[in-house]
């Protein structure tokens, strides 16, 4: 015959065995788990810091690229519409800034130029809900928005009757906060399209 007092002994001496296994169990479950994960970041962290390191050379190339080109001014100026048009801005603004420079007295480098940094800091405000912690950065923003009024301001000077630069300097003083500007331009875009 059974003896139940005996099995219930039996039970009670191993409870504390089960539940040293299962501590253990879980804390080994624990530490894979988390062990992984912080080595997963790491790894992750690794190959994003290589493929910025290799964005940025791949960048810098393609400026000296750029910058050493012989191409006129007018034909850096269409590649950099086209490539605003294929919504690739960051390197747009690149080619336009170089064509910019390279002929200071061509509107129309200026204009595009300026465009493209307003649609940089555009882009840069529209990444920080979603971005990055460096793609949340506001002074890139207030960078982009200051090279595009330096942009403009040029376009102004070779061109002070042409309404788009108004309308894009409305918008970057807007932006930069310089509300008095950004009215003066508005005004004066408006009269010259009375016109």
């Amino acid at each position: 015959m059974l003896n139940p007092t005996r099995h219930i002994g039996k039970l009670r001496s191993n409870r504390p065995n089960m539940t040293i296994k299962i501590i253990i169990a879980i804390l080994l479950l624990l530490i894979a788990v988390f062990g992984i994960r912080s080595i997963t970041n790491s790894v992750y962290e690794k190959e994003i810091k290589k493929s910025n390191t290799k964005l940025i050379e791949y960048k810098n190339s393609f400026l000296e690229i750029i910058k050493k080109s012989d191409k006129s001014s007018q034909t850096l100026t269409n590649l950099g519409m086209k490539l605003l048009k294929n919504n690739q801005t960051e390197w747009a603004a690149i080619v336009l800034e170089n064509a910019a420079n390279k002929d200071p007295n061509y509107r129309d480098a200026a204009v595009y130029t300026g465009y493209a940094f307003l649609r940089l800091a555009q882009e840069t405000d529209e990444l920080k809900n979603t971005g990055t912690k460096e793609q949340r950065n506001t002074e890139t923003e207030k960078q982009y928005n200051n090279k595009a009024i330096e942009f403009l301001e040029k376009a102004i000077k070779i061109d002070p009757l042409f309404p788009r630069t108004y309308e894009l300097l409305t918008i970057a003083y807007k932006n930069t906060g310089d509300d008095e500007k950004s009215v003066i331009c508005y005004n004066k875009l408006k009269d010259l399209s009375k016109k």
